[in-house]
Parts: structure tokens; sequence; C-alpha cells
């Protein structure tokens, strides 16, 4: 009968260290090879596991949590080590990016800013570069543009000395 007791007791602490760890808040301590390794305070320190991305069909979108990140370690059999982190907890050293309602705001390292709020989407960055097929500058069907370089042909103007592009680039159009 003790014998019997005894692995019930064993078997019911397993049972409840893996259903400890189901579900933990965690930080990030550490990033490499695109994992990260959490820890939560109690002692826990995961192994290296993967970070969750949001995938949806076709869209994907993926930002490595640095160290500090703060979310949740979710382990569905109880084992760390086959868990997956969602960093998703804002903190005072990783803030919401955006408290305005209606505001979408993707914020990066450098200032990097990409926010859509009440119709309008601004870009903030040191560069941009857009690789498109065609690029429409203020709405569909505008002139074509002439950039610098582009060969042009030109005719008379008007009387005030003005000369009128008559040809220009066949990606580029934008509405006056």
């Amino acid at each position: 009968m003790n014998d019997v007791l005894t692995e019930l007791r064993t078997r019911m602490a397993e049972l409840e260290r893996k259903a400890g760890n189901f579900v933990r808040k965690a930080k990030v301590s550490s990033y490499a090879g695109g994992k990260v390794v959490v820890e939560d305070g109690s002692g826990l320190k995961s192994a290296p596991v993967t970070q969750a991305s949001i995938t949806s069909g076709e869209w994907q979108i993926d930002a490595p949590a640095n160290v500090g990140a703060q979310g949740f370690l979710f382990c569905q059999d109880g084992e760390t080590e086959n868990g997956i982190f969602f960093p998703c907890i804002p903190s005072g050293d990783n803030p919401h990016a955006s408290a305005e309602g209606g505001t979408m705001r993707l914020k990066g390292p450098d200032g990097v800013v990409v926010e859509i709020t009440g119709g309008k989407l601004t870009i903030t960055c040191t560069q941009a570069t857009v690789n498109a097929s065609t690029i429409n500058l203020g709405g569909a069907k505008g002139k074509k543009v002439a950039r610098i370089g582009d060969k042009v042909e030109v005719k008379a103007g008007s009387s005030k000395g003005f000369w009128e592009i008559v040809e220009g680039s066949s990606t580029v159009f934008a509405v006056d």
C-alpha cells in the first residue's frame, strides 16, 4: 500500500509541475539563432524556445523580441523545452507603440515609425525604397513623371520662356 501511495504522490507532483508550466508570464533573457530563452522570476529559465510570429496565409509579420521583452510562455505538454514564447506584454522598457484608439503604429529601432490614423499613412525613416512595377503619386491616372537624368523631348513652350516636357517615365505617375 505504501508503494502505491508513493507512486501516486510522485505522479501527482509531476502533473502539478507540468500544469504549472502550461502558461507562464516571462521575460526574454537572451536571443540567439531565432530562439529566445525566457525567465519568470521564480527561478524558471527555459531552454531556447521558438518565438511566435503572426502568419495568416500569405501574410507574415515577424519581429524578434529583444532582451527584456515580456510575454507568455505556452507549453502545451507542460515541458518548457517544447514551449513557444508570445512577446505581447508592454513594459517601461518596451511600451505600447500606440495607445490612441483608431491608430495602428509600428515602431522599430532607429526611430522608424509606420503609422496609419485618420485615413493617413505616415512613414518616418532615414531612407525608403519602393520596388514596384508602377508607382502612382497622388492617385491613379496621373501624368508621367520625368526625373533628373531622363532623356526627354521638349517642345517650345509659352511666351514666358518655359519649355514643356513631352515624355516621361513609363513607371512613375503623379496627379496634379
